[in-house]
C-alpha cells in the first residue's frame, strides 16, 4: 500500500475542484491535508450523515457554554435560523467563529437586535 494510498483511507474526500473549497483554501492558506483534516471533523458532527449541519450539530462543535449566546452567533453566521452548513458554509462559519473578538460578537449581536439602528434596545 502506497502512502497516498493510506492517506486516502485516513483522511475523507474533499472535492477540491468545488469553486467554495477553494476560495476557503486561497482565503485563508489552507493545504489540501487541513482540508481533509476538517472534513473529518465535519463528517463526525454530521451525526445523521445528511452532509449538512444543522444548529445542534453546531453546538456541539463549539466549546461555547450557552446555547442561548451560541444560536445568536449562529443567526449572525446565517441569515436563516433554520439554516444547515454544507461542508463549505461549516468551514466559514468556524473559521468566523473562531476568529471573532468578544467584543465582535456582542457588537454584532446588538447589530442584529436594533433593529430601529438607533443605537439602543
Amino acid at each position: 500500500v502506497s502512502m497516498g494510498s493510506l492517506c486516502s483511507l485516513v483522511l475523507p474526500s474533499v472535492d477540491f475542484n468545488n469553486l467554495r473549497i477553494r476560495q476557503i483554501q486561497d482565503r485563508f492558506h489552507m493545504t489540501n491535508k487541513e482540508m481533509q483534516q476538517l472534513k473529518r471533523t465535519f463528517n463526525a458532527i454530521d451525526r445523521d450523515g445528511s452532509g449538512y449541519v444543522d444548529f445542534d450539530e453546531f453546538f456541539e462543535t463549539i466549546n461555547e457554554p450557552s446555547k442561548e449566546m451560541l444560536g445568536l452567533v449562529f443567526k449572525l453566521l446565517t441569515d436563516d435560523p433554520d439554516a444547515e452548513f454544507d461542508f463549505p458554509g461549516w468551514v466559514k462559519a468556524v473559521i468566523g467563529f473562531c476568529t471573532l473578538t468578544s467584543e465582535e460578537i456582542v457588537s454584532s449581536i446588538f447589530q442584529i437586535h436594533d433593529v430601529d439602528k438607533n443605537g439602543f434596545l
